[in-house]
């Protein structure tokens, strides 16, 4: 493709157009992100008279972590296609944040010691009724055998949403982070996993998108595409977001 070197060579090549975006992929997960580099950002922004002040209304930095970190753990679910959700609730109220958080370290140590060695991701939730009961979603790409007994301190519930709904789950995972006060510290992954991420330079988005689509999914069109251009408050980069539901 004109003006785009291949994403599966493994050198950098050189082109002879000048490369104004970058597009960040993460095959397995689906998704991929095209953004201006700083050249293309510093023309845009003197073409409309604004300063280079990043995203808009982007808020604070906790809100900032909570963004990223659900983008994370999105990516996360899909791409270790996490299809078993299961819900670990407690018997009797724990006290603390700190409480729950403990119990899920001997959790995952007592999976540890039972041979399970797959990938998972954890996040945490108040109960919406007035007891306010912390509870926790686990989700697993393998089904955990003796779920009950391993967590041992409540009711626990185990469901399969299928092969092909990985993304489902990572969307009922990520609406729980920043929820309340439990703050993006609140959901945790098995080690080891993380999405592969693959970066690569081209003129313009769509370039990028035809590169993507064609390399790594059979030329289909995205079911999901947003651009900063349907925010007119938007200042910073230009920035576009694809995914493929399904992969």
């Amino acid at each position: 493709m004109t003006g785009c070197p291949s994403l599966l060579e493994g050198r950098t090549q050189k082109t002879q157009h000048l490369v104004q975006y970058r597009a960040t992929i993460w095959p397995e997960a689906g998704e991929c992100v095209v953004s201006a580099n700083s050249l293309a950002q510093s023309r845009s922004l003197l073409d409309h008279g604004k300063k280079s002040t990043g995203y808009a209304r982007m808020g604070d930095n906790e809100q900032r972590v909570i963004r990223r970190g659900r983008a994370r753990l999105r990516r996360y679910a899909k791409a270790n296609s996490l299809r078993f959700l299961s819900t670990l609730t407690y018997a009797e109220a724990a006290e603390s944040v700190e409480e729950v958080q403990h119990d899920w370290r001997m959790f995952v140590q007592r999976l540890r010691r039972a041979g399970y060695t797959d990938p998972w991701a954890r996040v945490f939730e108040r109960g919406k009724r007035n007891t306010q009961r912390l509870h926790g979603h686990f989700a697993t790409s393998t089904p955990v055998e003796h779920l009950a007994e391993r967590w041992g301190h409540g009711f626990v519930a185990q469901v399969d949403h299928g092969e092909a709904n990985p993304w489902q789950v990572a969307a009922y995972l990520t609406k729980y982070l920043g929820k309340e006060a439990l703050g993006s510290r609140m959901y945790d992954v098995a080690r080891g996993f993380q999405p592969r991420r693959i970066e690569h330079e081209c003129e313009t988005p769509a370039h990028a998108l035809d590169l993507v689509s064609s390399t790594f999914y059979g030329g289909a069109e995205p079911s999901y595409s947003w651009a900063s251009t349907e925010r007119p408050d938007w200042v910073g980069p230009p920035s576009f977001f694809f995914a493929w539901e399904g992969r």
